[in-house]
């Protein structure tokens, strides 16, 4: 769900390049930071499912 999100928010900033013509170096800061919002994204996920499964296999051992 939050890739989809991104890619419209990717597609969005290209299109707002497109029709701007921003200077080349501000549209790379943009992409900079929209790689970086991105990898943030994915390690929150990624630290939830963590989390998650470390919460379940827990909560087995104390069932146990």
């Amino acid at each position: 769900s939050a890739q989809c999100g991104w890619r419209s928010v990717s597609s969005l900033s290209s299109s707002v390049d497109s029709s701007l013509h921003l200077p080349r170096s501000v549209s790379h800061k943009l992409r900079q930071i929209h790689k970086t919002t991105h990898a943030l994204s994915l390690l929150n996920e990624l630290y939830e499912a963590s989390v998650l499964m470390l919460m379940s296999l827990t909560g087995d051992s104390l069932i146990q």
